[in-house]
Parts: C-alpha cells; sequence; structure tokens
C-alpha cells in the first residue's frame, strides 16, 4: 500500500506541475479555433513537430540523462549537473550551426521565432528535471502552474489584444517558459549549484559517461519520429495543411489523455529508476496495472469527447470530431511504450529501447501513406496504433527474456475490451448514449481500484 500511495501522491503534484500545460492547451481551443484558421494552425503544429525531433535528436534527451543519475546519487546530484551541462552545451553549438546553415538555404516564415523557442525549450527541459531530481516536487509544480497561467494569458493578450496571427503562439511559449526558468532558479538554483561548485577534471570523464548513455536516448528521438511525427508530416503532403490543421487540433483532444499519462509516467519513473533488473516482478505486476488503468481512462475520456467537443472547437474544425477517439488511442499507446521504456532504463539497457521503437516505427513507415491514403486522418492514426502495438509487443518479449519478466494479461484484455465498445458508442450513438456508456466506465474505473488495492494488501500479507 505504501507504494501504491506514494504512486497516487506523486501523480498528484506531476498532475498540477506539468499536465496543467496540456489542460491549458485544451481550455484555450475555443480561442485557437476561433481566430487562427485550420492551414494556419497546420503551418504551426508542423513546424513545431520538426522543431521537437531536431532538438531531441540533437540535445539527446540529456535532461533524462541527468535526471537518472541525480536519483542513482545525492552525492552527485551536483556532478550530475556539471557534465550534463558540458553536453548540452555541445548540443547547442550544433543546434546554432544547423540553425545558420537552415537560414542561408531556406526560407522559413517565422524561423527566428522557431529557433529561439526551440533553445528555450530545452533549456526548460534541463531545469525542470534537475528540479525533479534534487526531489523538490512542489516547487516543479508550482513552476508548472506559473508557466501555464502565463502561456495562458500571453495568447489572450497577443491573439484578442492585440490582434496578432499565429506566431502569438510561439511567443507565449517562450514567455511561460522563461517565466518557468526563473523560478526555478529563484527557488532550487540550478544554475548557482552548477556554478559555486568544484568542476575539476574528473567532470570530463563524467560528460564522456553521460554522452554514451545519452546517445541512445537521443537515437530513440529520431526513430520516434517516424512512429509519431511523421504521420504529422504525411498529412500534409498527401493530404494539404488545412487537413494537417484538422488533424492538430484532433490530436490536441490526445493532450487531455495525457493529463494522465504524463502523471502517472512521471511518478513511475520516481519508483523505476530506484529499482534494477532484480524486481521483475514488481516491473511485471506495474505493466498490468498501469495498462489497465491507461485502458480504462481511455474508456472513459472516450464518450466525453463526444460531448465536450462541440462546445469548445470552432464549426471550421468539425471534422476533426471522429478523428478524436483514434487520437485518443494514439496517446494512450504512447504512454504505454513510453512506461515501458523506462523499465528498460532502469534496468539500464537503453539500447533495447531503440529497436523497440524502431520496429515501431518501420511498421508506421510501411503503413502510413497507404492509410492516408484510404482512410485519410483516421488512417493516419491507425498507422501508428499499429505501429506502437508492434513494439511494445517486442518490449514485453525483451523484458521476458532480460529479467523473467511476467504479466497478468487478463486485466489490460478486458480494458482494451470496454475501449472498443465505448469507441463504437462514440461513432453510433447520440449524447445520451454516450452519458450512460461514461457512468457505465466510471463504475468499471472504480471496481478496478478496490480490485487493485485489495491485491497489492494481499500481496504485502502474504510477503510477511
Amino acid at each position: 500500500m505504501g507504494t501504491l500511495w506514494r504512486f497516487l501522491r506523486n501523480s498528484g503534484i506531476f498532475v498540477l506541475g506539468t499536465v496543467l500545460s496540456k489542460l491549458i492547451a485544451f481550455i484555450m481551443l475555443p480561442l485557437y479555433t476561433a481566430v487562427v484558421p485550420p492551414a494556419d494552425f497546420g503551418y504551426y503544429d508542423l513546424s513545431i513537430t520538426y522543431l521537437t525531433v531536431i532538438c531531441e535528436g540533437l540535445f539527446l534527451n540529456i535532461w533524462v540523462v541527468i535526471l537518472r543519475q541525480m536519483y542513482k546519487s545525492r552525492k552527485e546530484e551536483v556532478r550530475a549537473l556539471q557534465a550534463g551541462s558540458l553536453v548540452f552545451l555541445g548540443s547547442t553549438a550544433a543546434y546554432i550551426l544547423l540553425l545558420v546553415a537552415t537560414t542561408l538555404l531556406l526560407d522559413i516564415r517565422y524561423i527566428g521565432l522557431i529557433a529561439l523557442l526551440g533553445i528555450v525549450q530545452n533549456i526548460e527541459y534541463v531545469y525542470k528535471h534537475a528540479c525533479r531530481g534534487m526531489r523538490r516536487n512542489w516547487d516543479y509544480a508550482i513552476s508548472g502552474v506559473i508557466a501555464s497561467l502565463v502561456m495562458m494569458a500571453m495568447n489572450v493578450l497577443l491573439l484578442v489584444g492585440l490582434s496578432w496571427d499565429f506566431r502569438a503562439l510561439y511567443v507565449s511559449t517562450i514567455v511561460a517558459f522563461l517565466c518557468e526558468i526563473a523560478y526555478i532558479e529563484l527557488r532550487a538554483g540550478v544554475l548557482r549549484k552548477m556554478l559555486t561548485s568544484d568542476w575539476g577534471w574528473a567532470v570530463v570523464p563524467s560528460a564522456r559517461s553521460m554522452l554514451v548513455l545519452a546517445v541512445p536516448v537521443g537515437l530513440n528521438a529520431l526513430v520516434y519520429w517516424t512512429i509519431n511525427s511523421m504521420n504529422r508530416a504525411v498529412v500534409g503532403a498527401v493530404l494539404d495543411l488545412s487537413q494537417n490543421g484538422l488533424f492538430a487540433i484532433a490530436m490536441r483532444f490526445g493532450s487531455v489523455m495525457m493529463l494522465v499519462i504524463m502523471a502517472m509516467t512521471y511518478a513511475w519513473q520516481d519508483l523505476a529508476f530506484e529499482r534494477s533488473r532484480a524486481h521483475s516482478e514488481f516491473f511485471g505486476r506495474a505493466t498490468a496495472v498501469y495498462g489497465t488503468a491507461l485502458f480504462l481512462g481511455l474508456a472513459l475520456l472516450v464518450p466525453a469527447m463526444k460531448i465536450v467537443f462541440p462546445l469548445v472547437t470552432d464549426p471550421q474544425y468539425s471534422q476533426a470530431m471522429t478523428v478524436v477517439p483514434f487520437a485518443l488511442a494514439v496517446s494512450t499507446l504512447s504512454g504505454y511504450s513510453n512506461f515501458m521504456v523506462n523499465i528498460f532504463y532502469a534496468i539500464e539497457k537503453n539500447r533495447e529501447t531503440l529497436w523497440a521503437i524502431g520496429i515501431a516505427g518501420a511498421v508506421n513507415m510501411v503503413c502510413v501513406v497507404p492509410m492516408v491514403q484510404l482512410g485519410g486522418l483516421v488512417g493516419a492514426c491507425l498507422s501508428t496504433v499499429v505501429g506502437y502495438s508492434s513494439g511494445i509487443a517486442y518490449m514485453l518479449y525483451r523484458l521476458r527474456r532480460e529479467i523473467g519478466m511476467r504479466v497478468d494479461y487478463r486485466g489490460p484484455s478486458a480494458a482494451i475490451g470496454v475501449v472498443l465498445t465505448s469507441m463504437l458508442v462514440f461513432q453510433l450513438g447520440g449524447t445520451y448514449a454516450n452519458v450512460l456508456m461514461g457512468v457505465v466506465v466510471l463504475a468499471a474505473c472504480g471496481y478496478a481500484l478496490v480490485r487493485m488495492t485489495r491485491n497489492e494488501r494481499d500481496g504485502r500479507r502474504t510477503s510477511l
């Protein structure tokens, strides 16, 4: 019970700190869809897609490695920050060179704002992960609240008050991230601790070690593009930017699912990173429980979106409604895949994750173009679903081979059945049918929570 309640408590903190930004993005949908045309929103979303894969590829997700090293030993927290900062500076130099070359060769609208957003976002990632590594979870949470409120206020000011075009979306995000960085620095002193501590030559070998650990993580980010972000590029190429705008709005509803996923993932990292390959039974039990919780959460959100969608979007985006359940499914499988990736990080088998995401990406690359041609935006989502499912199957196989992890699939399988029923009601039923479906799923969630709590208690008694 102690592990369960610690997990739930940390999930609540991370909901407040990180996931609130996803909620703000959802709350702002009425404004976005009212004042930003689909083609412009499609351009913005596509630029963020490319920016993300470039930054994660160049910066190697070094913030994840920093966090892992900080969790490993409290005595080495500052050394992990120093070593990670050296890798970060090298990546920044490569980023600047790429920016100069891109500016000279291509004519990209708002390239300056896009580039500035990239570097500020990367610094914010380091600060947020460092704050978690210092176990300052409440400061982490409050910084997220500040950033979310600033972003919302700036969007209203720029889009409504000053009548800016979609460049307001870039500017508001940059300002919000800068406020978040400033707050964490004032409270946790990330930069101050690095500068006032002794560096010495020992930092260099530590930086090399972190670089070795970060390379597979960075490669994962590049391969990850083929399983998720590539579909947005294909939609823009096979269809058009307006369709990409509709697709982007549908995927914004997937951010609602991320309210559940991101909080649980960060709380899971707190638990997983403190364990090793000797804890296969714990990982297997957690994999079953996490899958059941995610799929039941998806089943609950699907009928809710049937009611919410017309209330928060402008009619010019109405065609995106049929895509929403599939966008939620993509987010769910993405979260489950990330959950399993963190198990590999915990047992220090980072390279296996590259194979898993590579398989998922390869399957998606084969499927995405024909499925978009046949099924449009729904086809783009289904291609990603097939890809993620392939990668998850591989990870389950490898974890059984590596650490003997066994998973009880009864809970996740039953939850998937509920999801399929919920999606059918969404497509064929009206408002009342979806309300009824939501009540049924909520009851199923309550039952699952009671069973999970009872099993955890019985497991503790057996171990005693």
